[in-house]
């Protein structure tokens, strides 16, 4: 019963991978942004991801695929490319015109899609090539909150950018431990620094942090919520372990004689 799914997967890899098509087409208006976030297996598979309907009024949309059958994954290396798209069921399927790489030949190729309120940041870039963000360092009074953070997991994909998990400090009283993970734009740094203090703020009390960041060799400033666990005591974040509970002091009082 595995067959079907492994004979898929290999055409799947074989397929050389989508593009958009160059020649224009006016039976096909819209125009579209994609990035492909992943795979789905099974007997057959399938892919998804997110996009932007651009224009004067930018829509973004989760998308789910099968084109498979016909060609490779949708390739979006380039943030500046543009899918021919026209709708084949108002506001919830979108046919797109790909060709495959060293070809002209045009292909259709239908998105089920979810609308969403607002475009989607869909970022190409690879992160590992640019600099890591730091905290920031000119105080702000709006982010009264001093947090330390470790990251204990990255990674990165092409529609939401970086995504980090790991744990922390807030450095109040009481002091705080907490769990949290990210799906920031920016790229936090893996390096754990225990003289670097975020400024931040309760965006949703007990579960929401905003933290000031800024690139390195950059003084621009910008943000990242951190969704939270709260932990009852705070960590010793190198080597990641949580500090000791307080003990009780003891008692002073003399031992009762045995009778």
């Amino acid at each position: 019963m595995f067959l079907p799914a492994l004979l898929s997967s290999l055409l799947f890899a074989q397929l050389a991978p989508a593009i958009p098509a160059t020649a224009p087409d006016p039976d096909y208006p819209i125009h579209v942004q994609l990035a492909q976030v992943g795979v789905t297996g099974g007997t057959y598979l399938s892919y998804y991801g997110r996009g932007n309907i651009i224009g004067d009024n930018p829509t973004g949309f989760d998308y789910a695929s099968d084109c498979y059958r016909q060609l490779g994954p949708i390739q979006n290396r380039d943030p500046n490319a543009v899918y021919q798209a026209r709708w084949k069921k108002q506001d919830q399927r979108l046919e797109i015109l790909l060709q495959e790489i060293g070809s002209t030949h045009t292909s259709r190729c239908e998105l089920k899609v979810t609308l969403e309120p607002t475009p989607y940041q869909l970022n190409t870039a690879n992160p590992a090539s640019s600099p890591p963000f730091i905290a920031a360092t000119a105080p702000n009074p709006d982010y009264p909150l001093r947090v330390q953070l470790t990251v204990t997991r990255s990674s990165f994909s092409s529609s939401n950018g970086s995504h980090a998990e790991g744990r922390g400090n807030i450095l109040d009283k009481p002091e705080l431990g907490f769990d949290f993970s990210d799906s920031c734009d920016q790229r936090l740094s893996v390096h754990y620094d225990p003289n670097q203090f975020f400024q931040a703020r309760w965006k949703k009390k007990d579960a929401t942090l905003e933290i000031l960041l800024q690139e390195v060799g950059s003084n621009k400033i910008s943000f990242c919520d951190l969704e939270l666990t709260i932990q009852p005591h705070p960590y010793e974040l190198s080597p990641f372990h949580r500090l000791p509970e307080t003990q009780p002091p003891l008692s002073t009082s003399p031992t009762p004689a045995l009778k």
